[in-house]
């Protein structure tokens, strides 16, 4: 008998928090014609990206925008979160039950909240191009904690496409063992990746000088 383990397991990655979270879901298929070759992996690198609600920033002044941008982002509106979610199918040969494909995927979650200046065209050119400025650099910063996440999806992808076990279900239990103990060192990255930017301090991930 043949098996497909569907394992979707989701680590809502807060840098402040530490949240997870986790669901499994499995379902056996007979008679799958096993694939020729080495193990297959879904080499995807465009994550799926759930998009945020849009939030209202008003003012003309710097104060203004600073102050409303330091609020939000003290209650985790402007924070980008991530999980990783990995299926597979198995062999059983030789009375060893082995994956020989895998697929996993980074699912990203922008920030509860996109900062939108409803005031912009009131302001000075100055403030404006400050504004572009933070901006960017706040969304360049989200770009890293994505690109932590990709690579989480591909040191799982990775590991547990080489695993096997005597048989399937114990091949689960390890499987889902070795992917927890993988992505909590990229969850650390994460945390060490705000810290260096002094995202730990303003929670931002850009230099809110820019608009002061």
């Amino acid at each position: 008998m043949r098996y497909i383990y569907a394992c979707m397991i989701t680590l809502a990655f807060f840098a402040l928090a530490g949240h997870a979270s986790t669901a499994h879901s499995i379902e056996a298929i007979e008679d799958f014609d096993r694939p020729t070759g080495d193990v297959t992996t879904d080499n995807r690198t465009q994550p799926t990206v759930k998009k945020p609600k849009g939030v209202g920033i008003t003012g003309t002044t710097a104060a203004e925008l600073a102050s409303q941008v330091i609020t939000l982002s003290k209650n985790d509106g402007l924070k980008l979160t991530w999980d990783i979610k990995w299926r597979y199918i198995t062999q059983i040969t030789a009375n060893m039950c082995y994956i020989f494909k895998i697929y996993t995927s980074a699912v990203l979650h922008e920030p509860p909240q996109r900062l939108i200046w409803l005031d912009e065209e009131l302001a000075s050119d100055e403030l404006r191009a400050k504004w572009q400025r933070f901006h960017t650099a706040f969304t360049n910063h989200n770009k890293g904690h994505a690109d932590i996440a990709r690579r989480a999806a591909a040191a799982v992808r990775k590991t547990l496409g080489t695993m096997k076990a005597k048989d399937c279900e114990q091949l689960k239990k390890d499987t889902d063992a070795k992917a927890y103990e993988i992505i909590p060192w990229y969850r650390l990255e994460d945390d060490e990746y705000d810290r260096i930017t002094g995202n730990d301090e303003i929670h931002t991930g850009a230099d809110l000088e820019m608009v002061r």
